[in-house]
């Protein structure tokens, strides 16, 4: 298992609105000696700044192979 953390920005554009923020992943892997990939999940608290404050939590749980 391998720990990862970051800190990054984050924007997002729409027609009717744009948000820019920070967020702050926090992600736990797995990988198995068998095989070439990795199991991973990952949460990230983020907080948006502009054009209100606001906190919003998002996750994902995701593989990726390696060749």
């Amino acid at each position: 298992f391998a720990f990862s953390y970051g800190l990054g920005a984050r924007a997002v554009f729409s027609d009717n609105d744009s948000d820019f923020g920070v967020r702050l992943p926090l992600g736990l892997n797995f990988y198995p000696s068998s095989a070439p990939i990795d199991i991973f999940v990952e949460i990230a608290p983020t907080i948006n700044l502009l054009p209100n404050t606001e906190g919003d939590v998002s996750g994902v749980f995701g593989a990726r192979f390696y060749f």
